[in-house]
């Protein structure tokens, strides 16, 4: 037995008007900040800035010391940030913090709960990557590394991602293929 037409419009319009979204588990599609940070005393200074970026693939920094010339790029992917150490790179100028710092720029991203070091050098320790709840920072100060070194870390999040909204036309999607059905099958209907 097929469903009367006003159920079958009742739930049309239920699914119409229904606030539809879809859910995110990475940083991919994220509007993010990344600025370089020093700090040769009291005052920390931004020293360069990403402005604002949207996280997708390839490296979203890069980054080269004034003074030494050293290069390095930042690339985010799902919830890996990875550093790589340009071949010329040395080292960075000595200070109490010389590393950068991703923010959330929109305040859309749940809280940071971890940033852990995966792989890296042995002067790399997780005590220079920190967090809060909106920034990741990974200070370079007092660590060796080596020209082409790569550096990988995780990033943790307090909930799964806010809902991100499907297309706002989804609705009169729905509703016109609604309005289509019907009228199909008043003709069917009609010509019975």
């Amino acid at each position: 037995m097929k469903p009367p037409l006003i159920h079958t419009a009742a739930a049309a319009a239920l699914l119409a008007f229904m606030p539809l979204t879809a859910l995110s588990s990475t940083l991919d599609g994220q509007t993010v900040r990344i600025d370089h940070l020093w700090q040769p005393s009291s005052d920390l200074i931004v020293v360069d800035t990403s402005g604002n970026v949207i996280v997708g693939s390839g490296v979203e920094y890069t980054y080269t010391d004034v003074f030494s010339r050293d290069t390095y790029t930042v690339d985010i992917d799902d919830t890996l940030v990875t550093v790589a150490f340009l071949p010329d790179s040395t080292g960075l100028s000595e200070a109490d913090f010389n590393g950068f710092r991703i923010t959330d720029v929109l305040g859309v991203i749940p809280d940071f709960t971890s940033f852990d070091i995966l792989s890296a050098g042995p002067s790399f320790t997780n005590a220079l990557a920190t967090f809060d709840a909106d920034n990741l920072y990974l200070n370079f100060a007092g660590a060796m590394f080596v020209a082409g070194q790569e550096i990988q870390l995780r990033v943790g999040f307090d909930t799964p991602f806010a809902p991100i909204p499907l297309p706002a036309g989804l609705p009169f999607l729905l509703t016109g293929l609604f309005g289509l059905g019907a009228v199909a099958m008043r003709r069917r209907r009609v010509a019975s």
